[in-house]
């Protein structure tokens, strides 16, 4: 996650060095230092506004419970901003997933929610209360996280996800 997060903030300040490469300039001999001077420069605006834009989102850009202006946004505007936070936020979630401690109870309850879970269709999953785990909200959030599990909006039912199934082998398709 770190390194295509990585990988993906450096197209922006490549396109606008790029960009302003093809100007011409008194530099036009140089090209090559003036698209290095121009990377470096877009590399040293755009990467802190960029993480800047993420932290004030809080990766919310486009949900209907962030702000009125976020939402407000024309669609053009709005999928090019997403497209732009899309390095940040994979930064910031890898360094927040590498952060996280998980005890190992979590772990051996979330193995065998798994187990659990393949017994149901997809479709309508399970109630969280009827999960066979002393406290399902760690568990949960441990393999909705990693993607393994889907939750419902309101919090009351539970899947496992279909891409899930086909990696642990319980989907033959």
């Amino acid at each position: 996650m770190l390194a295509g997060g990585i990988g993906s903030m450096l197209v922006l300040p490549a396109a606008v060095a790029a960009v302003v490469a093809k100007i011409p300039g008194p530099a036009a001999g140089h090209v090559l230092l003036a698209t290095f001077v121009a990377f470096a420069a877009a590399l040293a605006l755009l990467i802190p506004a960029l993480f800047w834009m993420e932290r004030l989102t809080r990766g919310q850009w486009m949900n209907e419970e962030t702000s009125d202006a976020a939402v407000a946004a024309p669609v053009p505007v709005a999928g090019m901003a997403e497209l732009l936070l899309w390095g940040p936020r994979t930064i910031v979630a890898a360094l927040r997933r590498r952060r996280q401690r998980v005890r190992a109870n979590v772990l051996t309850e979330a193995a065998s929610l798994i187990a659990y879970l393949r017994h149901f269709p997809e479709d309508d999953g399970v109630g969280t209360d009827e999960l066979p785990t002393i406290r399902p909200a760690p568990v949960l959030a441990y393999l909705a996280s990693r993607a393994w599990v889907g939750v419902s909006a309101d919090g009351r039912r539970v899947w496992l996800r279909s891409d899930a199934r086909r990696t642990l082998g319980f989907d033959p398709r």
